[in-house]
């Protein structure tokens, strides 16, 4: 799927502020439309300073 947007306003203009958010709504509803399941979510353990384990999403 490509999103073009024709003189974007608000002072915004490159593509990860301006088609990005409509990408990923519209492609969201299509997959979900057409039953394409999800990635599997990957937890990454990371340290904090106080030493505890903890899981990134």
């Amino acid at each position: 799927m490509v999103v073009m947007i024709d003189e974007p306003s608000a002072g915004q203009y490159y593509g990860g502020l301006v088609s990005a958010p409509v990408f990923s709504k519209v492609m969201s509803g299509a997959l979900r439309i057409l039953d394409v399941a999800p990635d599997q979510l990957e937890t990454m353990p990371i340290f904090a300073n106080t030493n505890a384990l903890i899981e990134c999403r």
